[in-house]
């Protein structure tokens, strides 16, 4: 099944903890406007972030390594993310990056502190994301 729906994306604040909604396909096309807008919800605040992957498709190697970059990035800035509702590609994919838990969701636990020292943004997320769905 295609998804042509556009990409929508919605965020709700409520007492520190984040919902992140997306909504639509997320591939090639809708990655970089997606991208800039998980940056801003990790970097610029605190506590707890739920990303909403119910009513979104992912539908593309590019879509699960920005996925994966925003998951890495959050851990980086010791904030905890949960992905909900993701559709069962999407937990095994998520799974098989060692992101997601026994359940399908994926989640950042707050990593030890000596792990954020010298760590850089990964450049192979999408190189990641193809060896996993080649398998």
């Amino acid at each position: 099944m295609v998804d042509d729906r556009p990409m929508t994306i919605g965020w709700v604040n409520d007492a520190g903890e984040v919902t992140v909604s997306l909504s639509g396909r997320l591939d090639t096309r809708s990655c970089a406007d997606v991208r800039l807008a998980l940056h801003g919800v990790i970097d610029e605040g605190y506590g707890p972030i739920r990303l909403d992957l119910g009513d979104c498709l992912v539908g593309d190697p590019t879509a699960l390594g920005l996925l994966v970059e925003a998951l890495r990035r959050a851990r980086r800035r010791d904030r905890e993310v949960r992905v909900l509702h993701a559709d069962p590609r999407t937990q095994r994919w998520l799974r098989r990056a060692r992101l997601g838990d026994d359940r399908g969701q994926a989640q950042t636990p707050r990593p030890p502190a000596r792990a954020l020292i010298g760590v850089g943004v990964p450049s192979d997320a999408v190189s990641t994301a193809h060896a996993l769905l080649a398998t």
